[in-house]
């Protein structure tokens, strides 16, 4: 069993949507990129049905939503 990457959701996307695979690579990119500029500006970010995400400082790290940490 393997990870979903962008690519897989851009591949989605392309198929049950029709957007052609540049059209569906770039709304891919901007959706992760405006969940990275609302956590840069400290806003949380909530995703109904899927999870809710934000920064916290613990113990010197800064953690980013689940699980991966960044010193």
């Amino acid at each position: 069993m393997g990870a979903l990457t962008k690519a897989d959701m851009a591949e989605r996307l392309n198929e049950e949507l029709g957007l052609n695979k540049r059209e569906a690579k770039e709304m891919v990119e901007l959706f992760f990129e405006e969940i990275r500029q609302s956590l840069e500006k400290n806003q949380s970010v909530k995703l109904s049905g899927f999870g809710n995400f934000d920064l916290r400082d613990t113990m010197g790290k800064t953690k980013k939503g689940i699980g991966s940490w960044e010193p």
